[in-house]
């Protein structure tokens, strides 16, 4: 026998691996508590920058509408501008022929 197997058959305390059951340690130590309590003012922290975040996504969600729309109607002036030139040129070429 190899010096494992004698070391094994040698010892006659309980069986740690037979049994099957869950051991749970029932305290709980200042590590764990500082961790879990880091963990939840991290949570906390995050999601009221993500509202931050959102807020100012909003506020330029609003502005660049206002943007798009000054932009479409400077674009409709112009448009309008170009059909009436276009209007005056061609009764300009009709009344010429």
């Amino acid at each position: 026998m190899n010096e494992r197997q004698i070391e094994t058959a040698a010892y006659h305390g309980p069986d740690r691996r037979a049994g099957g059951e869950w051991h749970v340690d029932k305290t709980v130590s200042i590590s764990h508590l500082l961790t879990t309590l880091a963990l939840v003012i991290a949570a906390f922290w995050f999601f009221a920058e993500q509202d931050k975040k959102i807020a100012e996504n909003a506020k330029d969600i609003q502005h660049n509408s206002a943007a798009i729309q000054q932009q479409e109607s400077r674009v409709n002036r112009s448009l309008d501008a170009i059909n009436s030139k276009l209007d005056k040129l061609i009764d300009q070429m009709i009344r010429g022929n």
